[in-house]
């Protein structure tokens, strides 16, 4: 069985729609904490692919969070090895930093916190009127060697790709809505800032966008994690 590992950045939240549905697949699907002491994976031939989520870390405090700096060295590795990879929020800033750009705050300081409209650049890449929850106050300039696919606003670089096999995704299509229970349990003075929705908006927005989004990420992980021998390190 071919495996795909998955990179948190929380206390092994409960598995998310993606982790699911790649277990239908037939996917060993593996949880690493890097932040609760895990060690990153070896990669080898059994290795499908690798997913990095999201979390409350900053990029720009990395002195604070040691084990980022390790995640971004894997990268490296992972996308050497031509292994397909997806980082989603600060995966997404991880992959993108470890490509050479800028990851940081809204100029205005502005945050997000409840569906937004993502909106495709690459045509097709997601349907008009596509919308997802967004939740981060942190944003990446596009790498040198990436294709932008989708925008959005406050922050305009939602999604991008490098060459076929690493794509990145600064909103969140695989939120639940036991895991937007949590973040909302969770969310205590993030609510003060500037942008975010208000808990009543992001219920609605759930029952309104949150089965289209799941549906479309089912979709993306499908096209991007093959069950066949993927890696290219031994």
């Amino acid at each position: 069985m071919q495996t795909i590992y998955v990179i948190e950045h929380a206390d092994y939240p409960p598995p998310d729609t993606g982790q699911v549905f790649l277990r239908e697949k037939g996917f060993n699907v593996v949880t690493v904490a890097p932040c609760n002491g895990d060690v990153l994976p070896i990669l080898d031939q059994n290795t499908a692919g690798v997913m990095i989520m999201g979390g409350g870390e900053m990029l720009t405090d990395l002195h604070k969070y040691p084990y980022l700096q390790d995640e971004i060295a894997f990268v490296g590795q992972v996308m050497a090895c031509n292994i397909p990879l997806l980082g989603i929020c600060l995966g997404a800033q991880i992959i993108a930093m470890a490509n050479g750009a800028r990851v940081g705050p809204h100029p205005e300081g502005l945050a997000t916190f409840g569906f937004l409209a993502v909106q495709p650049v690459e045509a097709d890449f997601v349907p008009e009127g596509f919308k997802a929850f967004c939740g981060n106050t942190q944003g990446f300039d596009l790498p040198e060697n990436a294709t932008l696919l989708a925008t959005g606003n406050p922050f305009p670089n939602q999604a991008f790709r490098i060459k076929d096999r690493c794509i990145g995704l600064q909103f969140h299509p695989e939120l639940t809505r036991e895991t937007l229970s949590d973040w909302q349990k969770r969310a205590g003075d993030y609510m003060k800032k500037p942008g975010t929705h208000s808990f009543e908006q992001q219920d609605t927005g759930f029952a309104c966008y949150g089965a289209a989004a799941q549906g479309w990420y089912r979709a993306l992980l499908t096209g991007l994690f093959k069950p066949q021998c993927s890696a290219g390190c031994k």
